[in-house]
């Protein structure tokens, strides 16, 4: 499994992506992952609100590792 670092914007003082508690979208970016250089921007399947942000910035996290509950 790849091991990347999860980013909640974009750059650093950059306003994060979400918050807990805030409706997004199908296709809204959620967050960042960078893995081997590479960022991968992590976008909502479905719509609904974030209910809990289960990782902190720049944490290391593994592949298919809960990132956040979004609760449809």
């Amino acid at each position: 499994p790849m091991v990347g670092t999860f980013y909640r914007s974009s750059a650093p003082g950059e306003k994060v992506f979400v918050e807990e508690g805030q409706q997004v979208s199908v296709g809204d970016i959620l967050c960042i992952i960078e893995a081997m250089k590479m960022e991968h921007s992590i976008k909502a399947t479905e719509n609904g609100k974030v209910t809990k942000l289960m990782v902190s910035l720049n944490q290391q996290v593994d592949n298919g590792a809960t990132l956040l509950v979004l609760d449809s």
